[in-house]
């Protein structure tokens, strides 16, 4: 949505339409009043930041304006959209936003510009015993130069400090310990490309968890490896202004997944809380109020502490079904 998904002209055929339907709730200035939320501002983006710009827009068609849903069309609805996109400092287009469900649910709400990963720093692939991964960051010095910066690894030392609780089930031989953690899940930040580690834990073969960040101004990772993370992998990250959020899991002998939870990590204290799951979560994005939790059987909707959980068809259910394994 940073590339322009409406035009001026439709945003001001929608200021008309929000002046005359929606300001005496919402306010002139789309700071909000009384039950009416703030349209605009940190708040409001923060809100939406990683849906999909079909959520607001069927909020606004199914709900506004509040005394009379349904009122104005969907292209009317659309002009709003696009003015409120234009208040809050999205970049105009060169055509307007549409109104249909399947063009709207391709657009994701990103409440920060994205800093792309493209140009001169791209993950690095490279094959190895499990495929194509990535064990690094390459930098591109110029049409024929490039510099890759490996991803640091973690060392006996690390093992021992950081899961002392599983040398009793997988004893560490300091003369042989075997490990490759690469990038896994990533999220970029201005210059930061932010990371969770990804290893087999398994036939000889083991890790310790981390997550951070390499600063692409510095050429500098930074990685952090509380002893609440350091038996699991990173399976999915969600980086926020003040959190980090992290969900876990262990890849282990029958090349299946084992959940590990999820993990908020104030990014100022660096304390952490952890919440049990009994599901692998492949995906975490903001929702609302709600951390939307992807899984393989459906999602589920995670706030202070409590879950929500829904097949894939939106149906309610109690418990997610065990991971499955390949045995």
């Amino acid at each position: 949505m940073w590339d322009g998904v409406y035009t001026q002209e439709q945003a001001s055929r929608g200021k008309t339409l929000y002046t005359k339907d929606c300001a005496s709730c919402h306010g002139a200035a789309l700071d909000g009043s009384g039950q009416a939320p703030p349209l605009a501002g940190a708040d409001f983006k923060g809100n939406w930041n990683g849906q999909t710009v079909d959520d607001l827009f069927e909020k606004i068609q199914t709900s506004m304006p509040a005394d009379q849903p349904g009122k104005l069309n969907r292209e009317q609805n659309a002009d709003i959209l696009g003015f409120l996109l234009g208040f809050n400092g999205f970049p105009a287009g060169q055509k307007d936003l549409p109104a249909d469900a399947a063009t709207l649910q391709k657009i994701r709400f990103q409440a920060a510009k994205p800093s792309r990963l493209g140009g001169r720093f791209q993950l690095e692939h490279g094959r190895d015993d499990f495929g194509v991964r990535s064990h690094g960051i390459v930098e591109t010095l110029s049409p024929t130069r490039t510099k890759v910066y490996p991803l640091p690894q973690s060392t006996p030392a690390d093992y021992r400090r950081l899961r002392y609780g599983d040398l009793r089930i997988n004893p560490l031989a300091t003369n042989h310990y075997d490990r490759q953690e690469v990038i896994g899940p990533y999220q970029i930040e201005d210059g930061k490309i932010w990371i969770g580690n990804s290893y087999y834990d398994s036939e000889g073969e083991t890790g310790v968890g981390a997550f951070g960040y390499f600063d692409t101004s510095t050429r500098r990772y930074t990685l952090f490896s509380p002893r609440e993370i350091a038996s699991y992998e990173i399976g999915a990250i969600l980086v926020e202004p003040d959190t980090v959020w992290l969900a876990l899991d262990q890849f282990v002998e029958d090349i299946s997944k084992v959940p590990g939870g999820l993990v908020r990590w104030n990014r100022s204290t660096h304390e952490i809380q952890k919440y049990p799951l009994e599901f692998v979560v492949d995906g975490v994005r903001r929702n609302g109020e709600w951390l939307r939790l992807q899984t393989r059987d459906g999602y589920a909707l995670f706030r202070d502490g409590k879950l929500r959980r829904f097949l894939t068809n939106g149906k309610p259910i109690a418990k997610f079904p065990p991971p499955p394994t390949h045995y």
